[in-house]
């Protein structure tokens, strides 16, 4: 269901694109709702199908703000903004221990790894661990740098650089070869956020909205959620 919807309604070669914007010596990693973002490039990415793109890394997204930077002997602030996803980050009726043990991640609009950091262990705020890796990629690269906080970026600032998700064709695969709830989550808040607020119930709606469009007959099914993890949906 989140698929068709997914293809129907963003469109196949749509990207989903993260955002360094800058002001001064203060940085705003900007989310957009990509849940592929990884922390590292990795070496060998065990694509799912064969071929497919290798997901953007924050290392990546270092090296090209570096770039950008250029030569300086200035430190930086990295602050965060997650704020793409309305509250709340878990359905009302997902027990708990769907967030707790990572069956899916918080639906924040900023994340790396699936919300799974190194230990195996579930990430408290994975917009902040974003913020963190970030930080310590540029300082690693010779261009010193802090956490700063949750926070919009403002009007003065301006773009920096970013780095784009693969597209939506090669997600959509992905999440069903891997029967991935994060990437199914965050696919339907964009088909909620396309027809008005990046939300689960907004997703929900549009999602039934569209199989409808599509003449699918939906005669007992109850859609509340991308991924299906919700024991109250019915198909």
């Amino acid at each position: 269901f989140t698929g068709i919807a997914a293809m129907n309604v963003l469109g196949d070669q749509t990207r989903f694109e993260t955002v360094i914007k800058r002001e001064g010596n203060q940085l705003t990693i900007i989310g957009g709702g990509d849940p592929t973002l990884v922390s590292q490039t990795p070496e060998n990415w065990r694509g799912k199908p064969p071929g497919s793109e290798q997901p953007p890394s924050l290392d990546q997204l270092a090296d090209l703000a570096v770039a950008a930077i250029g030569q300086t002997t200035d430190s930086f602030v990295v602050n965060f903004d997650d704020s793409l996803f309305a509250d709340p980050e878990a359905h009302e009726t997902w027990p708990d221990q769907y967030i707790r043990t990572g069956e899916v991640a918080a639906a924040q609009g900023l994340i790396m790894d699936f919300g799974i950091n190194d230990s195996e262990a579930v990430m408290k705020d994975p917009a902040k661990s974003v913020a963190q890796y970030f930080a310590e990629a540029l300082t690693a690269r010779g261009v010193p740098a802090t956490l700063g906080e949750r926070k919009l970026a403002s009007e003065a600032t301006t773009v920096l650089t970013s780095i784009k998700s693969a597209t939506v064709t090669d997600i959509v695969e992905r999440m069903i070869t891997t029967s991935n709830n994060t990437m199914a989550e965050f696919l339907a808040h964009h088909v909620g956020g396309a027809k008005g607020e990046y939300t689960f119930d907004a997703g929900a709606r549009a999602t039934t909205e569209e199989l409808k469009a599509a003449q699918v007959d939906l005669t007992g099914v109850t859609i509340l959620d991308g991924s299906g993890l919700s024991r109250s949906n019915r198909a």
